[in-house]
């Protein structure tokens, strides 16, 4: 094993002022200013639209059936076997990819789950409500506008079940996402206080890199001073001596003050074990600054550099936890261009469906099952693969039909280190309540088990406490909204996802316990 010890570059000055507090200007007005081992990690990817029969096994595959929610309704439930024609194994359409990356070994440590639904008609959010955060598109006047969530990916970051010595990681977590926030934490996460704001940075590869594995420096020869004491005097003297100091100001300074703390943290991060020394990465922020809309051989360069960094970090226990969304304005993964992609692709998706199909069949094969391989090679002295350590999870922002709430497609891989049973496909709609959606298409939908339920398995399988996320009227995570959807669906929320789905919200989804 080689032992790496990991101290923080670029601590300099800057990150060390006493932020901008608007309450204290002249007249009080204010101006602009510029479980123990288990890593999570988020795809997501814009709009949806696949049509079930491209995005789900065949139904015949379905030969369990078990009730679901206290004798709510039926589900169902398949083993997950490949098919493999002309060296493309699969498991429908955009489930396809070269028979020596989705393999027998790599199937069996999937999940494929139908009919989760988000209970609203949240229309687009471009993966911003992907993870939990589903006031993201409310308004004043929304009866969905209850407050905003974490996203599951800050609640695990920033629980110490999760991480109990967070002095032997670089990142709790890292964002990549071009154009829409998809992450959301706290204005002050360590204290768990102020307002849900979004959470990311501007990575590119060799950033990441660089933060995740920074140069090794001497020691200095005497004790350095801590970095909350170069500040800590005139932070109290701003905490206790301005009476005009607004609670809001308040929480901005508390907020700073932890994030200082946190840097300290890193400063001070413990050695961390790695099988073998990771090489810096090709740089991928040129790719996007060249020839780069409608060249899909770059959209999965750029995303794999990523995943290099990525599997990397997670097999050293640089970070465990990571998302990485695919925004269609800017990489469509096939050769149509970004400009128009909404227009002509995503709302045209019965018409386009060939190009859709293309594209996300490119992002699961060559990004999702590309960092899903890297892990299944590193095998640890007990036989497990990281992969076998891992949960990833792959969303899209809708439904087989663009802006359907019904049904969104989650596919996971890794077991979360036996959290879940894998080699699942499985079916938690109510057959009974089946409908067409639209006018303009033959797919079918219907209300079946809720997010909410699949947000919180995801955190018991990183261990983090039930306290620690609990809502008030449910044992999932993320609020309960029961006002009437889309006018046009025959859909009634009081008794399509009723008491009795929400109050199973907390347990593991059917067919997924160990």
């Amino acid at each position: 094993m080689i032992s790496r010890r990991m101290f923080l570059r670029g601590a300099g000055g800057a990150a060390l002022a006493i932020p901008f507090l608007p309450s204290l200007l002249e007249g009080g007005t204010a101006h602009a200013q510029d479980r123990g081992r288990t890593s999570f990690v988020a795809f997501l990817s814009q709009h949806g639209g696949v049509s079930a029969a491209n995005m789900y096994p065949a139904d015949a595959t379905l030969t369990d059936v078990a009730m679901a929610a206290e004798g709510h309704h039926e589900v169902r439930r398949g083993a997950l076997s490949l098919s493999t024609s002309g060296g493309i194994a699969s498991l429908s359409p955009v489930l396809s990819a070269s028979s020596s990356v989705l393999t027998p070994a790599i199937a069996s440590k999937m999940n494929v789950l139908r009919g989760l639904d988000i209970t609203y008609d949240i229309a687009h959010h471009y993966c911003g409500a992907s993870l939990g955060n589903l006031a993201i598109n409310s308004s004043s006047d929304d009866p969905y506008d209850r407050g905003p969530r974490r996203s599951i990916d800050q609640v695990m970051a920033w629980s110490s079940a999760v991480y109990p010595d967070p002095r032997a990681v670089q990142l709790r977590s890292f964002t990549v996402a071009q154009n829409q926030a998809v992450s959301w934490g706290y204005q002050n996460p360590a204290a768990g206080s102020g307002p849900i704001q979004a959470v990311g940075d501007s990575w590119t590869s060799a950033t990441l890199f660089d933060r995740l594995f920074p140069t090794p420096t001497t020691p200095p020869s005497s004790p350095r001073r801590r970095l909350v004491d170069l500040v800590y005097e005139r932070y109290r003297r701003l905490r206790d001596g301005h009476r005009r100091l607004s609670s809001a100001d308040r929480e901005r300074l508390e907020a700073h003050m932890a994030r200082i703390a946190e840097l300290e943290r890193r400063l001070g991060a413990a050695p961390i074990s790695c099988t073998s020394s990771p090489e810096r990465p090709e740089d991928n922020g040129p790719l996007l600054r060249g020839a780069y809309d409608g060249r899909p051989d770059q959209h999965v360069r750029y995303f794999q550099l990523y995943n290099e960094v990525l599997a990397a970090a997670l097999a050293c226990g640089a970070t465990r936890i990571a998302v990485l969304c695919g925004d269609a304005y800017v990489n469509t993964f096939s050769s149509h261009p970004s400009a128009s992609w909404h227009d002509e692709i995503a709302h045209r998706v019965v018409a386009m469906q060939d190009v859709m199909v293309g594209a996300q069949r490119r992002f699961f094969a060559d990004v999702v099952l590309d960092l899903a391989s890297r892990l299944e090679s590193v095998v640890e002295d007990d036989g497990a693969t990281a992969l076998d350590r891992s949960l990833i999870v792959w969303m899209q922002e809708h439904s087989n039909v663009t802006h359907d709430n019904f049904s969104i497609p989650a596919v996971t891989l890794g077991s979360a280190d036996g959290f879940f049973s894998t080699g699942n496909y499985c079916d938690y709609r109510n057959r009974a309540r089946l409908f067409s959606p639209w006018e303009d298409t033959t797919e079918r939908s219907a209300p079946g088990l809720t997010y909410q339920q699949f947000w919180a398995n995801c955190l018991q399988a990183m261990g983090v406490p039930h306290d620690e996320w609990a809502e008030p009227d449910h044992p999932g995570y993320s609020a309960r909204f029961t006002h009437v959807i889309n006018a046009d669906f025959p859909v009634r929320p009081a008794s399509d996802w009723s008491d009795a789905v929400w109050r199973t919200a907390g347990d593991v989804l059917p067919f997924l316990a160990r």
